[in-house]
């Protein structure tokens, strides 16, 4: 009946002054806030200390406990049983999505620790709260009123009796308990294995330095001595120090025992025991697999597995190609005795000295001085006043309310309707934080009862791109800006919603919907239309030129196809996780789908799905990230591939689409958008794998892409 945005929507120097001045002598603009009395750490009220999350808990309990009753002991049966529901689910998220943030960010470790056991405890309660009879009664009741209901409301109903059914609430009191339990202990198994992944970054293996070159020496001198044997310099399993590896030392004995080190051991039996219970699950709720149950949440209905066989197809030919240009660059280092195989630890290398050879940049790193960081926000400002009328605002932090002197928080102020809603960035690294990109949510937006202002939502983005040295301003690669404007995406469909209940708002939808508007915001970054707007040398102030984003954008398709068919296999092996017996050898099943869906050849008795992060969140539902990927070049065509800063195409997208976060069936927003002829040839044309006018020339039918 209750969720939480615990699912993350996607790796000090200060980012900004206290003017939020760029070197160039740009700014955005900031603004003074009033603040409620004992606002605290990521504005919620009370939080000073580690041992404040413990009564923060204990409120909560006791707030929801009130509104249970409220809920399911009224005599009148009307829509109103929703709003007190709706209450219920933001009283509980708000203490649930602040801590998974804070155990994510924090940088004092009893803040983490103690923020962990609050999700935790919490979130156990909001897991018996879903099998909780009395509250289903009260929906039960109301369906069989006769109310006439809005679509919101249906929708609302629905989603809650969805959420009320997989806590088992058919069930006798016995089985009911036992689906609880295995709900709780499906989300302590998905806690373990992350956390696990962030201590797996922790371990380090050591080399003398010949054997990394050519990395830069002066990189090199920077890494720690080992303490065994100060001859050898050690690499941390941090991702960023794993993929320059992968990219730029020549050695490949060296890259494959990086990439045999960076697997996460312990997640062997985690892994092991998390795919049991969601097995068990599955059958206490008589459904055959935890896909099955996956499934009732998507807005797609076609079969992922065909989606993703017909999207291999379709790619097969080119990655191919690329394949035989990799094999051959391998002889040519490696000689022929090299077995002609490229494993995943050759991949990236030669992929990198493919561009290089041909001259052509291998990660966006040479338009690095185009892409400074508060360049980019400045950018992502640009974008939203052009689209939507909205000004991104640095503005004033009550003093306990930022976890850390690096966060800034910013606010969106429409021209006309006011303040939206607030995002906090937290952009750099640091020991103990989440070292990926992400969007936390931390409140939803909701309507709060006559004569209340709509609360308004708040979000965090974390990042971790890297410091510069002294006064230079932080430069992102062209991947870093897309990122950072891949996570802006989930945080305008956060901010820009407006639902009546909170527990539709924004990303609480469907997970294959959820990630369009980030995937949508990435084309963005690529328009030089847009990037002339912001992106300007730090050097010359030049602004990036048409020439170099174009030959950019088709360098960036070079490997296209093997980067698809990466993503594809991904997919295809969640999947797997979720339909195959718990009991499977998953090393070798992920080096079994190496040979439907690769091109290259999976490394042996390697347990790589020990790394798997997203088994977590996104179980049974990585493949929406393939799946946004296609709609979103769907929107981009219908509407700003013409005009990219369209202030009547921004309504649309805000009004038609945006505003409505999960609160409307998926299909009719998306086709409201782009009509019903849904392909995924934009998406081709867009990776390269398709002409410009290759699919007019095929048959429509073959590219046909089904909800």
């Amino acid at each position: 009946m209750l969720r939480c945005q615990s699912l993350r929507v996607r790796f000090a120097r200060r980012l900004f002054s206290a003017s939020f001045s760029r070197k160039d002598g740009l700014a955005v603009s900031s603004v003074h806030e009033t603040h409620a009395d004992d606002v605290g750490q990521f504005g919620l009220r009370g939080l000073h200390r580690p041992s404040d999350w413990s009564k923060i808990s204990s409120q909560c309990v006791e707030q929801c406990n009130a509104l249970v009753t409220k809920c399911s002991t009224g005599s009148t049966v009307s829509p109103i049983v929703l709003q007190h529901l709706d209450a219920l689910s933001d009283t509980l998220c708000r203490v649930v999505d602040c801590a998974e943030l804070c155990r994510n960010v924090h940088p004092d470790p009893d803040f983490r620790s103690a923020a962990d056991y609050a999700f935790s405890d919490v979130g156990a309660y909001m897991q018996g709260l879903n099998a909780h009879a009395a509250l289903y009664d009260a929906l039960v009741k109301l369906e069989a009123s006769g109310h006439d209901l809005s679509a919101e409301e249906r929708i609302m109903s629905a989603s809650l009796k969805k959420d009320f059914e997989q806590g088992g609430i058919g069930l006798g009191t016995a089985d009911r308990g036992t689906v609880v339990a295995l709900n709780s202990r499906m989300h302590e198994l998905g806690s373990q294995f992350t956390q696990n992944l962030q201590q797996n970054t922790l371990k380090e293996i050591s080399f003398h330095p010949e054997a990394l070159k050519p990395l830069p020496s002066a990189l090199i001198r920077s890494l720690k001595r080992s303490s065994s044997d100060p001859g050898k310099v050690i690499i941390p399993m941090l991702p960023s120090a794993v993929s320059t590896v992968m990219q730029w030392v020549s050695n490949p004995t060296v890259r494959r025992q990086v990439y045999e080190a960076s697997v996460c051991h312990p997640n062997t039996e985690v892994l092991k025991h998390l795919l049991n219970v969601r097995e068990d699950l599955a059958n206490a709720l008589s459904f055959d697999n935890y896909l099955s149950i996956s499934l009732r949440d998507r807005a797609s209905t076609e079969s992922p597995m065909n989606f993703l066989e017909s999207l291999s197809k379709e790619v097969e030919k080119k990655a191919q190609q690329e394949v035989k240009i990799l094999k051959s660059l391998k002889n040519e280092a490696e000689g022929a005795g090299s077995g002609g195989h490229i494993y995943p630890w050759d991949r990236s290398y030669y992929m990198a000295q493919a561009k290089a050879k041909m001259s052509k940049p291998s990660d966006g790193s040479s338009l690095c001085e185009y892409f400074s960081l508060s360049s980019c926000v400045e950018g992502m400002g640009m974008l939203v006043k052009s689209l939507f009328g909205i000004d991104l605002l640095e503005c004033e932090a009550s003093e306990n309310e930022l976890w850390h002197s690096d966060v800034k928080k910013m606010q969106m102020r429409h021209e006309t309707e006011g303040v939206l809603g607030y995002i906090y960035l937290d952009l750099y690294p640091r020991a103990g934080k989440y070292n990926h990109a992400a969007q936390f949510t931390i409140r939803c937006g909701r309507e709060q009862g006559p004569g209340l202002d709509y609360q308004k939502p708040v979000v965090a983005l974390v990042c971790n791109f890297t410091n510069a040295s002294g006064s230079d301003p932080v430069l992102l690669s062209h991947g870093e800006a897309e990122t950072l404007f891949h996570e802006f995406g989930h945080a305008c469909h956060s901010l820009l919603s407006r639902t009546k209940f909170q527990h539709l708002s924004g990303t609480r939808g469907p997970v294959d919907f959820v990630e369009i508007p980030s995937h949508l915001f990435e084309h963005f970054i690529w328009d030089h239309r847009v990037l002339s707007k912001f992106a300007r040398s730090v050097y010359t102030g030049r602004a990036i030129s048409q020439n170099e984003i174009d030959r950019f954008q088709k360098d960036s398709t070079m490997f296209s196809g093997m980067d698809i068919q990466q993503q594809i296999l991904l997919s295809a092996f969640d999947l797997e996780l979720h339909t195959k017996p718990s009991s499977s050898n998953w090393t070798q099943v992920y080096s079994d789908l190496f040979k439907t869906f690769a091109c290259i050849t999976p490394a042996n008795n390697v347990p790589w799905e020990t790394t798997f992060g997203h088994v977590v969140g996104y179980g049974a539902g990585y493949y929406s990230y393939l799946y946004a990927k296609v709609i979103a070049s769907e929107i981009w065509q219908a509407l700003f591939q013409n005009d990219p800063t369209s202030r009547a195409s921004g309504d649309r997208l805000r009004f038609d689409f945006l505003m409505y976060g999960g609160s409307r069936d998926p299909k009719e927003l998306i086709t409201s958008l782009v009509g019903q002829d849904m392909s995924v040839r934009s998406y081709l044309r867009d990776a390269g794998i398709l002409d410009d006018g290759e699919h007019e020339k095929e048959n429509r039918e073959r590219f046909k892409f089904l909800f």
